[in-house]
């Protein structure tokens, strides 16, 4: 299975805004840039910068890691 973080990061990114009964206008605003730049993180089709994604994970007291959440995306086994 081949990960796409950008669309994982964008799919934590949209539920969070939901969950907070945001709009992508308003959550736009606050970060400078236009919806379309949010809608195409949100969807995964461009990649979002890391000081963006700080600004983000402030706003709704995350951790950084909360955005890349790969447990039910584990591809490997461990070994020993």
């Amino acid at each position: 299975m081949e990960l796409n973080l950008n669309k994982i990061i964008g799919t934590n990114i949209q539920k969070l805004r939901k969950l907070n009964n945001e709009k992508q206008k308003e959550l736009s605003k606050i970060l400078g840039i236009t919806e379309q730049a949010l809608s195409h993180y949100e969807q995964g089709i461009r990649r979002i910068k890391a000081d963006t994604l700080i600004i983000i994970a402030n706003k709704y007291k995350v951790s950084l890691d909360y955005f890349i959440d790969l447990t039910n995306y584990s591809s490997f086994t461990r070994k020993g």
